[in-house]
């Protein structure tokens, strides 16, 4: 169904997009909603580890600094 309904570029979209996203001016709770979904939307399944690293990268430097506590 993807292929018949979604441009050829669409997953790489997305895999830049959640490579890129970041807080900057979202609420914590809105950046967490968008991560989630771009994760599901791109079918990504890393190692946990990874995953947090980029939730954690993508947050603003002091929420980023207390969740790495």
């Amino acid at each position: 169904m993807e292929r018949r309904f979604l441009p050829p570029s669409y997953k790489k979209e997305l895999y830049l997009k959640i490579a890129s996203l970041s807080q900057e001016n979202l609420k914590v709770e809105e950046y967490i909603q968008e991560f989630e979904q771009l994760q599901l939307r791109v079918g990504l399944n890393e190692d946990n580890k990874l995953t947090i690293g980029r939730f954690i990268n993508g947050l603003s430097p002091n929420i980023a600094n207390k969740a790495e506590l």
